[in-house]
């Protein structure tokens, strides 16, 4: 595991293995990193799939996950989330 500050993975790929009920998808975008009035410093990974367009949001403030070297993935940094780490706005 890394503990690289977010604002490092800034303009880099990174790959978000998401998980939820068992199953596992990965996908991949750039970061951007952002300073939010209400949120405070933020991670914002843009995925665009087939299937759909949408950021991923990472509250640094908040944030206790992993970010990895991204290896096998493709990209450079690599994100693990689980659902419950997932929420909407």
């Amino acid at each position: 595991m890394l503990s690289t500050p977010f604002a490092s993975l800034d303009r880099c790929t990174v790959a978000i293995e998401l998980s939820l009920n068992g199953l596992s998808r990965m996908l991949r975008g750039r970061a951007a990193y952002e300073c939010d009035l209400q949120l405070g410093k933020l991670l914002r990974i843009s995925i665009h799939e087939a299937i759909a367009t949408f950021d991923v949001i990472l509250q640094e403030e908040a944030w206790d996950g992993e970010i990895a070297s991204g290896g096998s993935s493709g990209c450079d940094y690599r994100v693990k989330l689980a659902i419950n780490s997932v929420c909407g706005r």
